[in-house]
C-alpha cells in the first residue's frame, strides 16, 4: 500500500482525528520496524554492550526534551508570527550551549560511577552530538507542529527510524559492538532533516540575522518555559532516566540491558499513540482554551480515548510478556518480559496522562508542572535505597511502579482542575 497520499492529506479539514492518525501512521510503521528487529539486536549484540549504549543514550532521554529550554515548545503556540524566527534562533542557541555544558557533565559523571570502557574524551562528543542535534529534531518538529505539517512529521520518523534499525542490524552482523550502535542513533538523528527544514531553508539567513532585542523579547515573553516547564520535563526524565544509572550500579550492565529492554517495550504504545495524541492535543486544546477560556471538553473526551486503548494493553502486557520476550528475543531474556509485568499498570496510567502533559503549559501553569515532576525524582531516590537495602531488582521495580502511579494520579486531577480558565 502506498503510504504517501494518507500522510499528504490535509490535517485542516479532517480536524484532530486525522491529525492523530496521519501521525499514528507514520509513528506505526516505525515501530513494526522496531519491533521487527529487536529480536536480531538481542542477537547480535552482547548485554554489556547493549547496556553501555544505553547509558550513553541515556543523556538524550535525560535532557533530550529541554535542551533548547522548552523555548522550542514555545513554537506551536506562539500567536504572533513574527516572533516565531526570534524563538528558532533562541532555541537553537540555547541547545547549542546547553549541549556542549550537559554533554561534559553527564559523560565525567558515567566515567566516575558507571562501567564504561569508551575513553572520556570520545563519550563527551558522542554524547554532544547526540544532544545537538536532538535540538534542532525538536525545534524543526515544533516548527511543522505549528504548520499542521503532521506528513512531515511521520514521513521523518519512519525515514529515521529505517535507517537507525536497518544500520544496526548490518553493524550487528559484522561485530562492531557499541560502536555499531552508536553510528545507528547518529543515522537516526540525522535522516529526515532536511526534509523537517524544507520550509525553513529559504529563510535561513533571516533567521541567523535575528537581532538580540528581538530574541531578548520572546525569551522573557516565554519566560516560564526554561523557569518551570523545562526543570519540570528534566525532573520527569531524570526520575526515568537515573534508573538506568541505579540500575546500573545496583545491580551490572547485564540487568540494565534486560531493563531497558522492558522499558523499550512498554514505551512502544507511548511513542506510538500518547506522544502523537499528545501533539495533536496541544494544537486543538490550545486553540480551544484561546477561544473559550476552557478546554476540559477535549481533555475529558481524549482521556476517555485513551483510557480504552489503556486497559487491554496493560491485560495483555501482564499476562503475556514473560511468554513473548522467551519466543521473540530469546530464552536468556524471558526476565525482561518479568519486569514488564511488574511496570505495566504504572506504564498504563503514564500512557493517559503523558498525552494530557501540555494543558498546564497552556494554561500559563508550569509552576504546578514543576511541583508534580520533582515528586518523581523523590520516589526515584526512595526506590534506590529500597534496591540498596534489599538488592532485590523485583522490589526496587514494584517500588517503583506504585509510587510513579500515585504521583501520575495526582498529576491527572491537577491537570483537570486547570483546564477551565475560571479555576485557573
Amino acid at each position: 500500500m502506498n503510504i504517501k497520499p494518507i500522510l499528504k492529506r490535509s490535517t485542516e479539514k479532517g480536524g484532530m482525528l486525522n491529525s492523530i492518525m496521519v501521525l499514528f501512521s507514520g509513528s506505526l510503521i516505525s515501530q513494526i520496524v522496531t519491533v521487527a528487529t529487536a529480536p536480531i539486536m538481542t542477537r547480535v549484540f552482547t548485554e554489556e554492550e547493549i547496556g553501555e549504549y544505553t547509558l550513553l543514550i541515556t543523556a538524550v532521554a535525560l535532557f533530550g526534551s529541554v535542551i533548547c529550554a522548552k523555548y522550542d515548545y514555545s513554537i506551536v503556540n506562539e500567536h504572533e508570527n513574527k516572533k516565531i524566527y526570534p524563538l528558532i534562533k533562541l532555541s537553537l542557541l540555547v541547545g547549542f550551549w546547553l549541549s556542549v555544558v550537559l554533554s561534559i557533565g553527564y559523560s565525567v559523571y558515567v566515567d566516575i560511577f558507571c562501567e564504561m570502557t569508551i575513553p572520556l574524551t570520545i563519550s563527551v562528543l558522542i554524547v554532544f552530538v547526540f544532544l545537538f542535534l536532538t535540538a534542532v529534531r525538536n525545534i524543526l518538529t515544533s516548527y511543522n507542529n505549528r504548520e499542521r505539517d503532521y506528513g512531515v512529521i511521520s514521513r521523518t520518523t519512519i525515514s529515521s527510524t529505517i535507517a537507525k534499525d536497518g544500520t544496526m542490524v548490518a553493524f550487528g552482523f559484522l561485530r562492531t559492538g557499541v560502536v555499531g550502535l552508536i553510528l545507528s542513533q547518529l543515522f537516526f538523528l540525522v535522516v529526515g532533516l532536511k526534509r523537517q527544514a524544507k520550509k525553513l531553508i529559504p529563510n535561513v539567513k533571516t533567521i541567523l540575522n535575528i537581532d538580540r532585542e528581538s530574541i531578548k523579547e520572546v525569551a522573557i515573553k516565554h519566560k516560564k518555559q526554561p523557569f518551570y516547564s523545562a526543570p519540570a520535563n528534566l525532573l520527569n526524565n531524570f526520575s526515568y532516566s537515573i534508573v538506568n544509572i541505579f540500575v546500573s550500579q545496583l545491580f551490572g550492565v547485564a540487568i540494565l540491558a534486560y531493563y531497558s529492554l522492558s522499558f523499550r517495550l512498554l514505551g512502544l504504545p507511548l511513542s506510538l499513540i500518547s506522544t502523537n495524541t499528545s501533539k495533536a492535543f496541544y494544537e486543538r486544546a490550545s486553540k480551544d482554551y484561546a477561544e473559550t477560556g476552557s478546554f476540559r471538553n477535549i481533555y475529558l473526551k481524549m482521556s476517555l480515548f485513551l483510557l480504552c486503548l489503556a486497559i487491554p494493553m496493560v491485560i495483555i502486557l501482564m499476562f503475556f510478556s514473560p511468554m513473548l520476550c522467551r519466543i521473540v528475543f530469546g530464552a536468556s531474556w524471558e526476565v525482561a518480559g518479568h519486569y514488564v509485568q511488574i511496570l505495566a499498570p504504572m506504564f498504563g496510567i503514564r500512557f493517559i496522562v503523558s498525552a494530557l502533559t501540555p494543558s498546564l503549559t497552556i494554561c500559563n501553569q508550569q509552576q504546578y508542572e514543576f511541583l508534580c515532576q520533582a515528586l518523581f525524582v523523590v520516589a526515584a531516590f526512595a526506590i534506590l535505597i529500597i534496591g540498596k537495602i534489599y538488592g532485590s531488582i523485583d522490589l526496587f521495580l514494584i517500588g517503583m511502579s506504585i509510587s510513579y502511579s500515585i504521583i501520575y494520579i495526582f498529576f491527572y486531577v491537577l491537570m483537570l482542575r486547570f483546564s477551565n480558565k475560571k479555576v485557573a
